[in-house]
This record gives structure tokens, C-alpha cells and sequence, in this order.
């Protein structure tokens, strides 16, 4: 399958949900590493991994 370039709108798209889903990683790394629970941090885990590989999937559409 042929590469076919990102317009101008998908590319803005991909940068702006990079820049949520990495704020949103490091507020819940936060949290993470604040708490005391450990339920609390298993379902942190469980988001931090699902954030980390949709800004893997991100970082892999914009090179």
C-alpha cells in the first residue's frame, strides 16, 4: 500500500490528541505515585498503559 500524506487537518488532529493524551499520562503518573490505595493504582496502571500505547500509535502516524 502506497503512503499517502496527512493533510494539514489530519496532522493538526494527531498534534492536538498527542498533547491531551501526554498531559493526560503525566497527570495520572501523578496520581500514581501519590496514592496509597492499591486498587486505585492497579486501575491507574491499567490507564497509564492504554495512554502510553495510544501515544506510541500516535507517534507512529506522524513520522
Amino acid at each position: 500500500m502506497a503512503d499517502i500524506p496527512l493533510s494539514s487537518t489530519e496532522l493538526g488532529n494527531l498534534w492536538q490528541a498527542y498533547q491531551e493524551k501526554s498531559m493526560a499520562l503525566h497527570v495520572m503518573n501523578r496520581f500514581f505515585t501519590s496514592s496509597d490505595d492499591k486498587e486505585i493504582q492497579d486501575v491507574l496502571q491499567s490507564a497509564l498503559d492504554i495512554e502510553t500505547k495510544n501515544i506510541n500509535t500516535i507517534k507512529h502516524f506522524s513520522e
